[in-house]
């Protein structure tokens, strides 16, 4: 059973083509087995902090750590660094901000999410900032 993607490399030795999935189960750590997921404990609880001034907000895993929705809608999460949705016409923008990047995510870029490194969330105002970002776009789109 194949659960990744099958990419396909080529063999140096023999310039043969060879299907190639990096993720079988036998090759899956336990805790990927299990569903379990790796993201920054410490960012997350600062986060829920944070949340506590909105209403409507969940928590769900996603892109292999956890997230937070506004009213159904992803807002932001946390990998081993921050993620914000900061929808398409504020993405060039929060770029320019220091410590931001773009969310490359297995392959595909999302132009509507940033990542933001942890030199950027080192006081609680900065947080909140990035958190009020993504709450924005997140409150602008109808309730599900």
């Amino acid at each position: 059973m194949r659960i990744g993607r099958i990419r396909t490399i080529h063999d140096p030795q023999g310039g043969q083509s060879l299907d190639y999935n990096p993720r079988t189960p036998e090759e899956l750590t336990k805790n990927q087995r299990q569903g379990a997921m790796t993201y920054n404990e410490t960012v997350a609880e600062r986060l829920r902090e944070t949340f506590k001034s909105y209403s409507g907000v969940t928590e769900r895993r996603m892109f292999g750590g956890l997230t937070f929705l506004l009213n159904g809608h992803m807002c932001c999460g946390v990998v081993r660094e921050l993620m914000v949705r900061v929808g398409p016409d504020a993405y060039q923008e929060a770029l320019g901000q220091p410590c931001a990047r773009e969310m490359n995510f297995i392959g595909r870029l999302l132009k509507e999410l940033v990542y933001v490194a942890s030199e950027g969330l080192e006081s609680d105002q900065s947080l909140r900032g990035w958190v009020d970002r993504g709450a924005r776009y997140a409150l602008s789109l109808p309730a599900k």
